[in-house]
């Protein structure tokens, strides 16, 4: 026997019914549909999806459309998962708040004494030293003059082998004196039209000129962010249209600042990602105003501080709090999350989709709360138009550090933090030593007949102060010096020792550049002692260039919306963007070269790659014009065609060492015929 489901009655239409002793209304189900006649069609299985009319724009705002009841259950329920995601990180957040105190870049007087006993606040600065470093090294290979962005052609196909040209085929196309063969490349381009070579060009230079000079703030952004991943263990880029800037952005977004619970192992599998966002009271009156955030009215800000923000202040000397009220900044929690309809009745247009169908499961939202008012602010579809499968966009890229065990990686203060602490007592302790020792106290009798009223002498060079010895022979007897030491050369030794492990853990590259070093060592020693001391760097970068493509990717794609943004404001263009369809070619990739640390380490592989092609055994094979292209590309970061001539008119090949060879023989052989035909006349 079943019943119909109360919770979900209709006067028409299909109906579910649940057995009574089911808990759940989906496990069996009856659809009863009331035709015109008046009869009743029973249909067993599944209920039919229920079809809602769709509500306004795919991108406005659902939370006008929700009661007050349900966006409050909805907040208090996302802020319950937000903290648990914030406890689960506890310990990481500890230590992370420790780096800036033991990077020793705060000027500090010596105490008269300091919490671990010690008079001297010096900090060792190998954490420093390694960190500098590393960004160094990471901007460098990042973020080069002319741009970051590299783009190629995926659809070009791979030889099978390579052919040795005939003997007496005339120089052209595919040897060295013409272009390479570009199969791929339709024949002939229309006038007007860019071939696909050019075009991946154009998307190279217009992306590089938008991120130099379009985004004036993207390269000191990320520069900063390099210098923080290297010592806390990752950071996040964050690709977005700014409603302010009214245009696709790429902005740093702190570790601490984005709050994932430690159970997944990638962004992709997080159930939530919470970033921590702080406000202008002006900016959020003014997105309340553009209809971005609901107009509501919020609890006057606290100025709450956060542990990170304590930490940096403490290290920095820069206030976190505001004294003015008015200057105080909302706090607001940006939550990209699975709302659960169940919660509360009020939040079933949460389980609707763009089309008006109900899929079955929760979709992705993101969900904006104040967290002083606990209000919900805006909740806005996660996938993107038309994705049947409701998949969560891409929004945040991870640039790691030291992989850890869960989602948050390691970095320098977890890896040598233990080592920088320890080098950091040993110097405060050595310095104690020797100011002591130049300054030394001690003991001074007291007693009947002494007469010494103060124990406080200090003399200046060349001043003698007489003590009352009370009758005794020997000052020796009144004053007792403390047997203060000078620094021992095995504290020192140890000192040293930490700060030669923090900096190998850090995996500094050290190239033998100096005076003598080098001399006439092979470059392919040099290259091999490269390669076995950059593994670590290698390691991170091939990683980067990772993080760095997929950023690039999701910038494309917001660009494709607006294709004019990429050139606006933009001199010379190398292209002029109008068609979303030619950002989002699929033969146009993001591309890098992990396989390089440095650009020392690709200049050696240019050289040798030139010495390669020096060598007679494979004349005839190397494509002189692509290695001329890259090395111009390494060297200038320009256009090669800039520097070269035209196809027709460069250069002939050198010629086949066999064809001279052969012509060679050939000429002593008929100089040897004529001087046989001459000798037989003579005859």
């Amino acid at each position: 026997m079943h019943v119909i489901n109360p919770r979900r009655k209709r006067a028409s239409g299909p109906i579910d019914v649940i057995p009574p002793d089911s808990d759940r209304p989906d496990e069996s189900q009856i659809n009863l549909t009331v035709t015109e006649d008046g009869g009743v069609h029973i249909e067993i299985g599944k209920p039919k999806a229920e079809k809602i009319k769709p509500t306004g724009d795919f991108d406005e705002n659902l939370a006008k459309y929700i009661g007050q009841s349900g966006l409050a259950t909805l907040a208090m329920h996302l802020i319950d998962g937000i903290e648990a995601d914030e406890r689960s990180r506890k310990d990481w957040l500890d230590t992370v708040n420790k780096a800036p105190k033991y990077l020793g870049i705060v000027l500090q007087e010596p105490d008269s004494a300091a919490d671990d006993g010690t008079i001297s606040n010096q900090v060792a600065t190998c954490l420093l030293e390694a960190n500098i470093k590393l960004w160094s090294n990471a901007r460098a290979e990042l973020l080069p003059v002319g741009g970051p962005v590299k783009v190629k052609r995926d659809d070009l196909p791979v030889p099978v082998s390579a052919q040795m040209p005939a003997v007496d085929a005339p120089p052209g196309i595919g040897d060295n004196g013409g272009p390479p063969m570009d199969p791929a490349e339709p024949p002939g381009t229309p006038p007007g039209k860019l071939s696909r070579d050019q075009l991946a060009n154009a998307l190279e230079q217009d992306l590089n000129w938008y991120l130099t000079k379009g985004d004036l703030e993207y390269y000191p952004d990320f520069s900063k962010m390099l210098m923080s991943r290297a010592l806390v263990g990752m950071a996040f880029r964050k690709v977005y249209r700014c409603p302010l800037r009214r245009r696709p952005v790429s902005v740093w977004v702190k570790a601490q600042n984005l709050i994932v619970s430690n159970d997944c192992s990638h962004l992709s599998g997080a159930g939530r990602i919470t970033e921590v966002i702080r406000m202008r009271q002006a900016v959020m009156k003014r997105l309340q105003r553009q209809g971005a955030y609901l107009d509501i009215q919020l609890a006057m800000p606290t100025g709450e501080v956060t542990d990170t923000e304590r930490a940096v202040e403490e290290v920095e000397g820069v206030q976190a709090s505001k004294d003015l009220p008015q200057d105080q900044d909302h706090m607001l929690w940006e939550c990209s999350c699975e709302p659960d309809s169940s919660i509360d009745a009020g939040l079933d247009i949460l389980d609707v989709d763009e089309t008006g169908h109900r899929p079955g499961y929760p979709m992705p939202y993101r969900v904006t709360l104040d967290k002083e008012s606990k209000a919900v602010l805006e909740i806005r579809r996660d996938w993107k138009p038309g994705d049947s499968d409701h998949r969560r966009k891409r929004k945040y890229v991870k640039y790691g550090f030291i992989p850890g065990m869960g989602f948050y990686d390691l970095g320098l203060i977890h890896a040598a933090g233990n080592p920088t602490m320890a080098a950091t007592m040993l110097e405060r302790s050595a310095v104690d030593s020797a100011l002591f020792n130049n300054f030394p106290g001690g003991l001074i009798l007291q007693g009947p007949g002494t007469g010494t009223k103060s124990t406080n002498f200090r003399m200046a060079p060349g001043e003698w102060q007489p003590v009352n010895a009370g009758g005794a022979t020997n000052i020796r007897d009144v004053l007792m010096p403390m047997p203060y030491k000078p620094p021992s050369a095995e504290s020192m030794a140890l000192k040293d020792s930490l700060a030669q492990k923090v900096s190998e853990i850090a995996g500094i590259i050290d190239l033998p550049v100096g005076e003598g070093r080098i001399g006439n060592t092979p470059v392919a020693t040099i290259m091999s002692y490269i390669e076995s001391v950059s593994q670590v760097p290698s390691a991170i970068h091939k990683d980067d260039h990772i993080a760095q493509s997929e950023e690039y990717e999701l910038l494309r794609d917001l660009l494709a919306d607006e294709p004019g943004i990429l050139t606006r404001g933009n001199k010379s263009p190398k292209h002029k963007w109008e068609l979303a369809e030619e950002l989002l070619a699929p033969d146009l990739v993001a591309a890098a070269d992990p396989n390089t640390p440095s650009a020392i380490h690709r200049l050696m592989k240019l050289n040798q790659m030139i010495q390669l092609c020096e060598n007679p055994v494979f004349a005839g094979i190397p494509n002189l014009r692509k290695i001329f292209e890259d090395a111009i590309q390494l060297l200038c970061n320009g256009l090669a065609t800039e520097y070269m001539m035209p196809a027709q008119a460069a250069a002939p090949p050198p010629p086949d060492p066999r064809v001279v060879a052969a012509q060679i023989k050939a000429q002593s052989q008929a100089q040897s015929d004529q001087a046989k035909q001459t000798q037989a006349e003579l005859d």
